[in-house]
């Protein structure tokens, strides 16, 4: 993600998406992802995504200001589709987080021995 916010754009005769929604959709995957990572390892819980709200921020607004070097321009609505995108990503995993509960390998039902 961080590659491709920092190359210069070339035009490719596709049709034009709302930068707004590239950056709304990268960062909601992103946010899913990295509370599904903290799921997996038995560590997810909503201060975790309260933290992980406040990490993508901060990267958000160090992707946005680090772009200035490269010639492309830093846009606080971008930062605000940043973090929309990252809180809808973490509230839609905590619904799936509550719809089907994560389990560690521990809980899981044990499996029969064979003879």
């Amino acid at each position: 993600m961080f590659i491709g916010t920092h190359v210069p754009t070339l035009p490719t005769g596709a049709p034009e998406i709302s930068d707004k929604l590239l950056h709304y959709l990268a960062y909601g995957g992103l946010a899913f992802l990295l509370a599904a990572d903290q799921a997996v390892r038995g560590l997810w819980s909503l201060r975790r995504g309260f933290w992980l709200l406040v990490a993508l921020s901060i990267y958000g607004a160090l992707d946005e200001l680090l772009q200035i070097p490269v010639g492309r321009t830093a846009d606080i609505h971008d930062w605000f589709a940043d973090l929309f995108g990252a809180t809808c990503g973490l509230a839609a995993f905590s619904i799936y987080a509550f719809i089907r509960p994560f389990r560690s390998e521990d809980e899981g039902p044990s499996r029969m021995e064979s003879p």
